[in-house]
């Protein structure tokens, strides 16, 4: 099983690495290596660019002029620029240095930041409405930035809390959502979470998937999604739920095909394991190890959290369970 679970990881990381530094930095390494740019190294540590990449916590800015290139800037031409990029790879990207006017790639910017993440606009020119108004040579300004006083621990604490209140807000709505909710958090803390302890694993893998249909359910049948608002989530979103879904298929016939591949237990497992693994592994590559780990306690201490969140909902009025979403 641990031999599958790697090659699985493995590959998913490479594939994610060589799509994303394809599309991303096609164009810019290309011209780089034919040396039609020229990539110029700040003179200082405290620019500007650094400065938007501690900000926001990623790593590049991406620049549409092609005589001011320098380091942890990728160059694009905007004229041939797919602004679905932004959107795709905001996660990497913290700026973008724009003086033409564009009305496309700044509405996306602004949706960007609205249900994504921060991207900032830098500009020379005053007609664009900018985050950062250049008016001299980049390389000529120093910010100083402000220490963050707070403690690793209390970052990631603050961190998991925050995405903790988004998902509520977002996803978390309608009444019998709430319900499901908190009742599929006391089967797992007083059964599946039990079971894990004593080692029963069959008995966990069991109580933990009948807790995931009741919980889902509630998704499934009632909450009414708002997918622009969904990307605000930290969590799984309707995409990486529908992978899941096409990966236990997958996984499942396999199985089926050739039953002697792994021990029953192993079999329920990893079924489990399939539901968090690729979402896991997705984060890694966008955010980081750290990021990730903040993800994996926050799904595992979201039974005790929605009991708090949702303990009013205990019962609820059967009339609610007849306002069931479309679905078709």
């Amino acid at each position: 099983m641990l031999n599958y679970l790697i090659l699985y990881t493995s590959l998913k990381l490479t594939l994610d690495f060589l799509i994303n530094n394809y599309y991303l930095f096609n164009e810019h390494i290309y011209k780089s290596y034919a040396e039609k740019n020229i990539i110029n190294n700040f003179k200082n540590d405290n620019n500007i660019v650094n400065y938007v990449n501690k900000k926001t916590n990623k790593k590049y800015v991406i620049t549409f002029d092609d005589k001011n290139i320098y380091d942890n800037m990728i160059y694009k031409e905007l004229n041939d620029y797919n602004i679905n990029l932004l959107e795709n790879y905001h996660y990497k990207i913290s700026g973008i240095i724009i003086n033409k006017i564009n009305n496309d790639l700044i509405d996306k910017v602004n949706y960007i930041n609205k249900y994504l993440s921060k991207i900032y606009i830098i500009s020379t020119n005053p007609e664009i409405d900018c985050d950062i108004l250049l008016d001299k040579e980049i390389d000529e300004y120093i910010i100083n930035f402000d220490e963050d006083e707070r403690t690793f621990i209390m970052k990631q604490y603050e961190y998991i809390m925050n995405a903790k209140k988004i998902d509520i807000d977002v996803s978390h709505n309608h009444p019998v959502n709430k319900f499901v909710h908190f009742w599929s958090s006391m089967i797992m803390i007083f059964f599946s979470y039990y079971y894990l302890l004593i080692l029963n694993y069959y008995n966990m893998v069991i109580s933990f998937f009948i807790a995931h249909v009741i919980r889902q359910s509630g998704h499934f049948f009632y909450e009414r999604q708002d997918l622009n608002l969904e990307k605000l989530k930290f969590g799984h979103k309707n995409k990486s739920k529908k992978e899941i879904i096409i990966t236990l298929i997958g996984f499942n016939g396999l199985i089926y095909y050739d039953d002697n591949i792994i021990t029953y237990t192993e079999y329920l497992f990893m079924n489990i394991i399939i539901c968090v693994l690729p979402h896991f592994i997705e984060i890694i590559h966008k955010y980081g190890i750290v990021i990730a780990t903040d993800w994996i306690i926050k799904i595992i201490t979201d039974p005790f959290t929605d009991i708090l969140d949702f303990y009013e909902y205990l019962i609820i009025h059967p009339k609610c369970f007849l306002d069931i979403k479309n679905i078709l």
